[in-house]
């Protein structure tokens, strides 16, 4: 199966199980969730192993877990800078229903 085929399939297993519920995400240094790195589309959908960020955001609700110091400065713009696709946790902004869990380290610079 090719990696459109394999994408599409995933979309439309997701839509037959009525959606996702709850999405846990991580986050990189550089903002990427869910391998969509910077300049992912917010439009994306699943494409080979990862869900676009598209397919992300049509979950129920959103958890977003980070912990240690490398990731402080993430969760800080994630939260805090305008939204672009040029940081793709920014678009967490724009869901009506994320909940973030930080260890200490994670949230030192919130």
């Amino acid at each position: 199966m090719d990696e459109g085929h394999a994408g599409d399939a995933y979309e439309a297993a997701i839509l037959a199980a009525g959606g996702i519920d709850l999405q846990i995400l991580g986050i990189g240094s550089n903002g990427h969730i869910g391998f969509n790195e910077p300049g992912s589309p917010f439009s994306s959908r699943t494409r080979a192993v990862t869900q676009g960020l598209a397919t992300i955001f049509e979950a129920r609700h959103l958890l977003l877990i980070a912990h240690g110091p490398r990731k402080a400065q993430a969760i800080n713009r994630a939260l805090r800078v305008p939204v672009t696709e040029d940081f793709p946790a920014s678009l967490l902004q724009l869901h009506p229903r994320v909940a973030v869990v930080l260890d200490r380290a994670a949230a030192a610079v919130l």
